[in-house]
């Protein structure tokens, strides 16, 4: 699944344009959690800033990313928490977020962001859910 939207316009503009044609997959939060384990694309707004999150399975693994939709410098953070359903396990994986790139499936199959195979995922997933978190933050740039 992906969002395939033809709108063009002005960078200030887009966040009106998510917030009207993608509404039912938008959220203003800086973390969402997901039970679903089909592909999912939404849209995200933290700090003024778009986002996509992107969770999808290709070629038995499933793969998480998130992409900025802008021109600002500020660098940030996508943190991605698995959890079993007994909370005994969990992954934690942290990864820099980029500009929304032009070529999906080449970020997910990168292994610069949340990549498992078939026969991990399945430790994760109870009755067909998941517990899936995914907060964004502003990257802490001090030393």
């Amino acid at each position: 699944m992906s969002i395939v939207c033809p709108w063009e316009g002005l960078l200030k503009d887009v966040v009106f344009h998510c917030k009207e044609s993608h509404r039912s997959r938008f959220a203003e939060c800086e973390f969402f959690m997901f039970s679903s384990t089909e592909d999912a694309v939404n849209v995200m707004l933290y700090d003024n800033v778009i986002f996509i999150f992107h969770k999808r399975f290709l070629a038995g693994k499933f793969c998480c990313a998130v992409e900025k939709v802008c021109i600002t410098q500020r660098p940030y953070t996508a943190s991605f928490i698995l959890d079993t359903l007994s909370g005994c396990d969990r992954i934690l994986f942290t990864h820099s977020v980029n500009v929304m790139s032009r070529n999906l499936v080449e970020i997910l199959v990168s292994g610069k962001n949340l990549t498992l195979n078939d026969k991990m995922l399945k430790r994760f997933i109870s009755n067909g859910k998941l517990a899936l978190q995914v907060i964004l933050l502003k990257a802490n740039l001090q030393n």
